[in-house]
């Protein structure tokens, strides 16, 4: 793979469980800054102000220190995507990947090609995707999640009928984690999530003839590291809820060195972060506000969030994260609860999660 190619992927990554952490990518040198996409829809839908809230089976994700406030054995089942620059459709989608395997081996794959690039541009095409599972009781959570980010980008400089050059990079952190939280004096909380973290990264970079003829190289490598949370909540007797979470306190890091020809030097290292929340709840209504992303990565960013539940079974939600509105609701018939919610780009951002309650 050339060196020049290599240098040149943008690298969009995500981390699960660590709703807002700060992210660092360093390629040859050349380093990119994230945050990580949000888990639970129902968080998602009040714009992320989840901090002082954290009640449900997604408290490992958001502020551990919550566990405590489940008051049944709980348990979620959370996806969520933004696919807001990837806005073509699967065929596309489907071309693409087989470019970045190294597929690609005829005339008409070309030609698949340099349609896309003709109704898209060169612009990069991300896709992010977080799932999450928890199963929580008061006090304790097991969980395991999964993130991945990655885009693609097309270019053809010499214009058309000339050789297209594609490149990609994807990078995923996933792994098991395991929750606790115990009362203190009055009614504050501190809790913990240890999580054991897989990182795995990927990157080609490939040039394409007319006649569908590849050159380049593709890489895949992966590393292990164990992260930490820490949280703490506390609750006046008039409702009013104030936590705290510091995420990635070790700060782990991950050697990704991708063993392309040529070598690619690639790190990646989880930046510690802090948020800080404040909720009230007076009856059916549950405002909530965050302060998140404090720390070397951020950008500091404001969320705001409200929960209202019209009837015993229904909750309807709104939010602004950061600068983007988002929309939600649930319904709970018995032990069974569904969660949506959706960003500001409705047709691009989008989370659902199924819950048990017993």
């Amino acid at each position: 793979m050339r060196r020049g190619l290599a240098l040149s992927l943008v690298i969009m990554v995500c981390f699960a469980g660590a709703a807002f952490a700060g992210i660092s990518v360093t390629v040859g040198g050349d380093k990119t800054e994230a945050v990580a996409f949000p888990i639970g829809a129902r968080a998602i839908g009040m714009g992320g102000a989840f901090t002082a809230v954290s009640d449900d089976a997604t408290a490992p994700f958001w502020n551990p220190a919550g566990l405590g406030r489940v008051p049944h054995f709980q348990t979620t089942l959370e996806v969520g995507a933004d696919v807001s620059e990837f806005d073509v459709d699967q065929d596309d989608i489907e071309t693409i990947a087989d470019a970045l395997s190294g597929d690609i081996t005829t005339a008409a794959g070309y030609d698949d090609l340099e349609r896309i690039l003709a109704e898209f541009g060169e612009e990069p095409k991300e896709l992010r995707v977080g799932t999450g599972i928890s199963l929580a009781m008061r006090g304790v959570a097991i969980s395991a999640f999964g993130d991945a980010g990655g885009n693609a980008t097309l270019l053809q400089p010499g214009g058309t009928g000339t050789p297209i050059s594609v490149n990609g990079a994807a990078v995923a952190f996933f792994g098991p984690a395991i929750s606790v939280s115990r009362m203190l004096k009055g009614n504050t909380a501190v809790g913990v999530t240890v999580r054991s973290v897989r990182a795995k990264s990927y990157a080609a970079a490939y040039e394409i003839d007319s006649a569908g003829v590849m050159t380049g190289d593709a890489g895949d490598t992966d590393d292990r590291n164990v992260a930490l949370d820490v949280g703490v909540l506390t609750t006046t007797a008039d409702g009013l809820s104030v936590g705290a979470v510091l995420r990635n306190v070790n700060s782990p890091s991950f050697d990704l060195n991708l063993p392309t020809v040529p070598p690619i030097s690639m790190s990646a290292k989880l930046d510690w972060s802090l948020d800080l929340g404040v909720a009230a709840r007076q009856g059916n209504l549950l405002l909530a506000a965050d302060l998140a992303n404090f720390g070397p990565t951020g950008p500091l960013q404001v969320n705001m969030g409200v929960e209202y539940k019209p009837i015993k079974y229904i909750a309807l939600r709104a939010g602004m994260m950061g600068g983007d509105y988002t929309l939600g609701a649930g319904l709970q018939l018995g032990p069974l609860g569904v969660e949506v919610a959706s960003g500001e780009r409705i047709k691009s951002m989008a989370a659902a999660g199924l819950r048990t309650v017993w």
